[in-house]
């Protein structure tokens, strides 16, 4: 993996960049897809660090790399920036569709979720385009849309996984909580092996990482939220 090597796209861009996408030959950029880099932590557009806090005295500049992916969009929709998507376990270059599931943190045994390129413009990245997915590292992602579903709370500093999700459509502009965050929760077990230990298991394999921002009330709806992803491997 090049360290601090620049990307073969920007952030903020995709690899079509706008132009059509030829799905009879996407052939031509399997040497580019499942690449990953370290990069410097730092605004495409403004050259600016990102700063986790700011003060006069203290201004707070990410000096940590960044894990990027790039990734082809096999989702069948475009995806938006910042929305958590799956990975395919086989194919780790490829989205598959957008983090949901029953209960928040339920997603596939140990599937990787993971945030789409928070810089990228408002036409997103298109089926069968290649955008970059942020592995490990701070990268902002967003609470639900829905009040009714934004229902937990966390502290910076509290682990992070996938909120619930009513279908595996993007929702960013819609209505339901695809690819959104909610906090980790555990289930109260009633003995060895119980249904809530095994769901606290999943609950666990599947956490995304943790929270710089903190979430102080119930209902914040569609906000962005500053996470640190870590690799669980």
């Amino acid at each position: 993996m090049p360290r601090q090597e620049a990307p073969f796209f920007a952030r903020g861009r995709t690899l079509a960049d706008g132009t059509t996408i030829d799905a009879s030959s996407l052939e031509k950029s399997a040497n580019i897809v499942g690449k990953e880099w370290e990069i410097e932590d730092i605004h495409p557009d403004t050259g600016v660090r990102r700063i986790n806090t700011a003060s006069a005295t203290d201004p707070g500049y990410n000096h940590n790399l960044v894990k990027v992916r790039a990734c082809r969009n096999r989702s069948g929709q475009t995806l938006l920036g910042k929305t958590l998507v799956i990975l395919d376990p086989s194919d780790p270059g490829s989205i598959i569709g957008v983090a949901t599931g029953a209960d928040p943190g339920i997603q596939t045994w140990g599937s990787t979720i993971r945030p789409i390129d928070e810089y990228l413009p408002s036409a997103g990245c298109p089926d069968n385009d290649v955008c970059l997915v942020v592995i490990e590292g701070q990268a902002v992602a967003k609470t639900p849309t829905e009040a009714s579903v934004a229902t937990t709370i966390w502290s910076a500093g509290q682990w992070l996984v996938a909120a619930t999700g009513a279908a595996t459509t993007q929702e960013l502009t819609g209505t339901t909580s695809e690819g959104r965050l909610a906090s980790l929760t555990m289930d109260i077990g009633t003995g060895t092996n119980s249904v809530a230990d095994n769901v606290n298991a999943t609950k666990l394999a599947n956490r995304l990482g943790v929270a710089m921002t903190a979430c102080a009330t119930t209902g914040v709806t569609n906000t962005d939220i500053l996470v640190n992803f870590k690799s669980l491997l």
